[in-house]
């Protein structure tokens, strides 16, 4: 496959004249790279791949992954903080709690805290993420097959898909305060 060939992929269903204003390159550059009888130099290629959202070893080489992969690092003190969270919470109650409910709280409270410098320092308002989000799982697990859970999962997937962590929380305590027997409004 050639590069004339990786930049029509690229550029996929959009016009040559769009794709062109958004990478910053002339039309007519673009439709020379297009039929093949130029390649772009490195400040070009660069401008297209991060206008394609494509990896710029596969738009130049045609190896490795199409897509532009970011790097997603790991903050390894917020986790362990989340985990002892959740340990201390599991060890309260005397519970224990499956492997996917384990991996959904810690995952919700993970990606709901990492990007925020600050979140590891806060131990006691990990804590109530924590014991909120614990509490909702076992409000959904309790009332799952009724048309309560249904409404309180889509609720919450649809505030989670938001990232509005004080609103999943309003909603979980909510829904504790009523016992999850009521009809969600």
């Amino acid at each position: 496959m050639e590069f004339s060939d990786r930049l029509r992929m690229a550029i996929a269903d959009e016009s040559v004249n769009s794709f062109a204003d958004r990478s910053d390159l002339s039309e007519g550059v673009l439709r020379k790279y297009l039929s093949g009888s130029s390649l772009p130099g490195l400040a070009n290629l660069i401008a297209i791949a991060e206008a394609a959202d494509v990896s710029i070893e596969w738009l130049a080489t045609g190896r490795g992954p199409m897509p532009r992969q970011e790097i997603y690092v790991i903050n390894w003190q917020l986790l362990a903080v989340i985990i002892e969270s959740f340990e201390k919470k599991e060890r309260n109650l005397q519970n224990e709690t499956s492997p996917q409910d384990k991996a959904l709280i810690i995952g919700i409270v993970y990606n709901s805290l990492h990007f925020d410098p600050n979140a590891v320092s806060d131990k006691e308002g990990i804590n109530d993420i924590v014991s909120g989000i614990y509490d909702f799982v076992f409000l959904l697990n309790t009332a799952s097959r009724g048309s309560f859970g249904k409404k309180m999962r889509e609720a919450f997937k649809k505030i989670m898909d938001e990232g509005n962590i004080d609103k999943a929380r309003e909603l979980v305590e909510s829904s504790l305060a009523r016992g999850g027997s009521e009809e969600m409004k």
